[in-house]
């Protein structure tokens, strides 16, 4: 049996991110050293951002799609958004499920819903594997699970906490295991698994046997 620890270091766009326009976003992430990702939001028919990666890690292939919050067109400026349109999350999910079928391993959605729209999402879309999520203040809500959907969110703001979600392959089926958190405060020195992950380049294996 292997078992996967997979680090994702890619991006999507929160909605207050759309405050100040589409054009000094992207001006912002021209330097980026990662993928932002979202499936969701569109320009003139096109995503605004890349809507989806498949990544290969030892041989599994990792459908990423990423997708921001519907709140953007009533938060953000109208004036800012006026041009853009934002399809419903769920089918967007669906569209490369259905697109890319049999080109991946396991469908995870990078996503800023909260956590009622993420519950929603892995009811109507139950072949997603994992949904990584908004931060959230309710405890509660750190780590859920819908059918076969892990839903994982973060409980602490200005990136003081980092995560890692675990992978099962049994009998040619892959299962989630719950995920691990690592707290980084700016006055210590980082905890060394969370030094570690922030180190890696979007995607980190660590293959173990038992």
């Amino acid at each position: 049996t292997e078992i996967y620890t997979l680090s994702l270091h890619d991006a999507l766009p929160i909605y207050l991110d759309l405050n100040n326009g589409i054009k000094t976003l992207k001006k912002q992430f021209e330097s980026a050293k990662f993928d932002v990702i979202c499936s969701n939001v569109y320009f003139e028919e096109k995503t605004i951002f890349l809507s989806h990666k498949i990544y290969e890690v030892n041989g599994t292939k990792i459908l990423v799609v990423g997708i921001t919050s519907p709140e953007s067109a009533i938060q953000a400026p109208q004036e800012m958004i006026k041009d853009l349109i934002f399809r419903e999350p769920a089918k967007q999910v669906e569209k490369y499920y259905n697109e890319l079928n049999g080109q991946f391993d396991l469908l995870m959605v990078i996503s800023n819903l909260r956590h009622e729209e993420d519950s929603k999402m892995a009811k109507d879309c139950p072949y997603i594997d994992a949904i990584i999520s908004r931060y959230d203040i309710n405890p509660e809500n750190k780590v859920t699970k819908i059918g076969k959907v892990l839903i994982a969110r973060n409980s602490q703001k200005q990136g003081s906490e980092v995560g890692q979600i675990v992978f099962r392959k049994k009998e040619s089926k892959w299962e989630s295991q719950n995920p691990q958190f690592h707290i980084v405060k700016e006055s210590e020195i980082p905890d060394p698994e969370a030094l570690k992950i922030g180190r890696a380049h979007v995607w980190t294996p660590v293959t173990e046997y038992d």
